[in-house]
């Protein structure tokens, strides 16, 4: 499986993880067990989902360490991303 992924660091819910692309793609926001989960093609659970306008803004529900991932999900063709860290915006 071949994706796009982005180690957003330490993150909470005052936050926002900001995604660019180039074309449509499914972008997830993820924990690093759900990471892991994803990584090794098992059930994982994350914020997102299929994009199709750009940029994508996600804000996580809790305080932790995150990883967004940029996947075209079986389809073909290829996407570049971005991603930025907008820190400390009021909720």
């Amino acid at each position: 499986m071949q994706y796009l992924w982005f180690d957003v660091g330490v993150i909470g819910p005052t936050d926002v993880v900001e995604v660019s692309l180039s074309g449509q793609a499914q972008v997830v926001l993820l924990d690093p067990t759900n990471y892991s989960a994803y990584q090794r093609g098992g059930r994982w659970e994350g914020q997102g989902g299929w994009a199709v306008r750009t940029p994508v803004s996600m804000r996580p529900d809790c305080r932790g360490h995150f990883y967004v991932v940029v996947d075209l999900a079986g389809r073909g063709g290829s996407v570049r991303a971005s991603v930025r860290v907008l820190r400390g915006l009021a909720a």
